[in-house]
């Protein structure tokens, strides 16, 4: 039996990388591997329930400032249960604070997976870039571009932001019901989002957009997932100034992604930056048009309702959204497609666990 620490350097709650996380984690249903998982911010209820439920442990350790204290706790919990395998989850070099203690710790395989193009802390990112090349035994990523960021010239595995698709099949039903539940009206046009409330994900951007739909009054725009209070705060307020109380819906943390997708008419992705896009993927698989920004890469691209805009063009992303907005689909019939395009492209994570797997015995 092998055993594995997995480490989110963001947190588990809901969000991209937490989201992959658990894909794959489903994905081992043996007795061969043992997990355990590290968490930067406290685990989500639901995400720890079943974790427990499948037999790993948590382990909560803070990562902000205190670094010294961060890293004496791996090296203690790697020293004490021997692991295998460290897994490490992140978007820049700041993985070093896991993987310096797991290899002091002696844990022969060490993995740092990037998930991101950039980070928001260059800098640091930089100064820690000479260590960390020499602390990882194995490099993954989530894309290409990902990769090309974080390790450079050095070898790394691409592997994909897998998802369990047959779950994102378009259903009629789960649209009703959730766009009851949400109090949307027939003819609303939903324009929605899921993702971080933080400088990456670039919500504010969202809300001036629907500021300029003037004399739309069933365009209405639904915001999902929480994060950094001041960014919150400052769409909180952005909405009350344009009057926009009625047409904006706020969600904080949620794991109901699927049916919240349904409920959506297109999907708005303006991120400043970004490594693959996970939900721009589920949202296609639902049969939702998608607008994004030009960082967005190319390879979450699997429908023909595809846009890539640029942030420098608020009228462009009007115009995008309405041509969207007023055209009639089938949208069962999209999703399906869809579905078979993203798993003839080997983001079905059926297919991609088995490579995941065969890196952990060392065959990758």
């Amino acid at each position: 039996m092998k055993r594995i620490l997995v480490i989110n350097t963001v947190g588990f709650f809901v969000n991209g990388i937490t989201s992959v996380i658990m894909n794959y984690y489903d994905g081992f249903e043996n007795s061969e591997y043992l997990f355990d998982f590290v968490s930067a911010s406290p685990f989500e209820k639901k995400i720890a329930e079943k974790i427990k439920n499948k037999g790993g442990n948590l382990y909560y350790y803070k990562r902000g400032k205190n670094v010294v204290g961060y890293m004496k706790n791996i090296y203690n919990l790697c020293k004490k249960n021997k692991y295998d395998i460290v897994h490490v989850h992140g978007n820049s070099a700041t993985m070093t604070f896991d993987l310096l203690p797991a290899r002091l710790a002696g844990v022969p395989m060490r993995i740092a997976h990037s998930h991101n193009s950039t980070c928001g802390h260059e800098f640091v990112s930089k100064c820690l870039t000479p260590v960390f090349k020499c602390l990882y035994t194995k490099a993954l990523a989530c894309s290409e571009s990902a990769g090309n960021w974080l390790f450079g010239d050095k070898k790394f595995v691409v592997l994909k932001n897998a998802i369990s698709l047959n779950q994102y099949m378009y259903k009629e039903d789960m649209r009703k019901e959730y766009r009851q539940k949400l109090q949307f009206d027939e003819n609303d046009i939903v324009l929605g989002h899921i993702g971080l409330c933080n400088e990456q994900k670039n919500k504010v951007f969202l809300v001036e957009l629907l500021k300029e739909l003037k004399g739309k009054e069933n365009l209405k725009l639904l915001l999902v997932g929480d994060g950094e209070k001041e960014i919150i705060d400052n769409i909180i307020t952005k909405v009350h100034q344009y009057g926009l109380e009625k047409r904006v819906v706020l969600l904080g943390t949620r794991t109901d992604v699927v049916g919240l997708l349904h409920a959506m008419d297109v999907f708005l992705f303006p991120s400043l930056w970004e490594g693959f896009g996970i939900t721009v993927m589920e949202a296609q698989a639902t049969g939702l048009p998608c607008i994004v920004s030009e960082y967005v890469p190319d390879a979450v691209n699997f429908s023909e309702q595809f846009s890539k805009v640029s942030l420098d063009s608020q009228e462009k992303w009007l115009q995008t959204i309405e041509k969207y907005s007023d055209t009639a689909t089938n949208r069962g019939e999209i999703s399906a497609q869809n579905i078979i395009t993203i798993r003839q492209s080997g983001y079905d994570i059926d297919c991609e666990v088995e490579q995941l797997k065969q890196m952990y015995i060392g065959n990758k």
